[in-house]
């Protein structure tokens, strides 16, 4: 028996899992605290006594929550909105420091994906502090554009906001009942998110200090979840708690009706600190850069498709991982594939964009490939300027000023080639933005 309570078996299971990266945690306040001259304090704590002094309020412990009903009572004109600018204020002008428990969350580096339950900006600081770069971020927020995940976030580390990020544009939660209305807006919103609603549905979730009142966990469970809580999975859940009086019904709860939930009674800063150690000298790593093949999206328009084919062959002779969506190589499209998400899926986790640009493929108004070239964009407008993805590839003379060609492309440096040519000199160059890419890359990990 491990001494956070969980059977050795159990807990190397979970270990295995996180190596493998396919957990999820999911951090709320009794996770996201901040160090403070009396030690370490919820950052939802922190952030109720400041607003308090905003506002006018003596602080006496209250929630956020408490405070936005006191606000709102306490001036008629005002509304909810008006509240989360206070809060947005404290927000955006503290300079917290991470907890310990925090700090070894983010060194977990199997944990590829993190959701957080808190407007603020604790848990992405970790991860920055940690890596030595900022992950992706993403929120959901109903009035927000883009409510998915970030583009781009199977290949980089990546926080997401469920309730909402601190703005002063988009909304985010500030009482329990926005918690409530945001959990039930995450459910009707689920076919524009499709990214989440996946990487939840194939996630093994961790639940680290998710502090609701009993019948809101309960709500919020069955939302990760998006099946019955007593519809089990063939490998267990886990759900972190520390021991309490008020828990107590919760836990009874899911030993009756969510039997794959293994429930870990240990204090959160024990349970994220035996993680940490237990991932840190677990055998299974991922492979490193330097072991990984490069992996480069071939994007072309159907006439160019002979020529997209002798560009990856050429890239796989170089001992470059290419990709078509059409070919012979085990990884293409099959039949009955979700090609949209298969597509992008590849799109995202790939280090350059290949576009094969030709006469062809600029003069024709609609095709797939422009989709792929949209995607590819998205991404690119997220990567530093000096890390290269997009690598065009221009066919048969065509022109930098050529409109059929998103202006975007047309400001990156364009290897030239002619149809039926030696493509040694395409390869020679991916291979070279490739190795700038992986230097850039652990110039910034340093």
């Amino acid at each position: 028996m491990s001494r956070i309570g969980l059977p050795d078996r159990d807990l190397d299971k979970l270990v295995a899992l996180v190596a493998d990266g396919r957990v999820v945690p999911i951090v709320g306040d009794g996770l996201l605290q901040v160090r403070t001259v009396d030690g370490d304090r919820p950052v939802a704590e922190v952030v109720a006594a400041a607003v308090a002094e905003r506002i006018g309020v003596e602080f006496a412990g209250e929630s956020l929550s408490d405070l936005g009903h006191t606000f709102l009572a306490g001036n008629r004109k005002a509304t909810l909105d008006d509240f989360r600018d206070e809060v947005h204020d404290v927000v955006s002008g503290a300079t917290w420091e991470p907890s310990d428990s925090l700090r070894a969350l983010a060194r977990i580096r199997g944990l590829r994906l993190l959701l957080t339950t808190g407007f603020d900006p604790l848990l992405a600081t970790s991860l920055r502090e940690v890596d030595g770069n900022a992950p992706l971020v993403g929120a959901f927020a109903t009035n927000a554009r883009h409510k998915d995940l970030p583009s781009g976030w199977q290949a980089e580390r990546t926080v997401y906001h469920l309730y909402g990020q601190s703005d002063r544009v988009n909304r985010f939660a500030v009482t329990e009942e926005d918690v409530l209305e945001t959990l039930l807006q995450l459910q009707a919103h689920e076919p524009m998110l499709p990214e989440l609603t996946r990487a939840l549905q194939q996630a093994h979730l961790l639940l680290l200090g998710c502090r609701y009142p009993d019948w809101l966990s309960r709500v919020f469970l069955r939302i990760a979840r998006r099946k019955r809580l007593a519809d089990g999975r063939q490998e267990a859940e886990y759900l972190a708690i520390e021991p309490s009086p008020g828990d107590a019904t919760l836990v009874r709860f899911l030993e009756q009706f969510s039997t794959r939930t293994v429930v870990v009674p240990a204090p959160l800063s024990e349970v994220v600190e035996v993680l940490a150690e237990r991932c840190s000298t677990h055998s299974a790593q991922p492979p490193t850069e330097a072991e990984r093949p490069p992996s480069v999206f071939i994007s072309y328009a159907n006439e160019d498709r002979a020529m997209a084919e002798a560009i990856a062959t050429a890239l796989q002779v170089h001992g470059l991982d290419a990709w078509l969506d059409k070919g012979d190589h085990p990884e293409r499209l099959h039949a009955g594939d979700d090609f949209r998400r298969r597509i992008r899926e590849r799109i995202a986790g790939s280090e350059l964009f290949v576009a094969v640009l030709s006469p062809r493929a600029a003069a024709r108004p609609e095709g797939f490939y422009r989709r792929e070239w949209e995607w590819a964009l998205e991404r690119a407008s997220a990567i530093a300027p000096d890390v290269p993805f997009l690598v065009p590839v221009a066919l048969d003379g065509l022109s930098y000023r050529n409109a059929g060609i998103p202006e975007r492309m047309r400001t990156v440096h364009w290897i030239t080639a002619n149809s039926g040519g030696a493509m040694d000199v395409v390869a020679e160059e991916v291979k070279h933005a490739i190795r700038t890419v992986r230097a850039r890359r652990a110039r910034g990990a340093a």
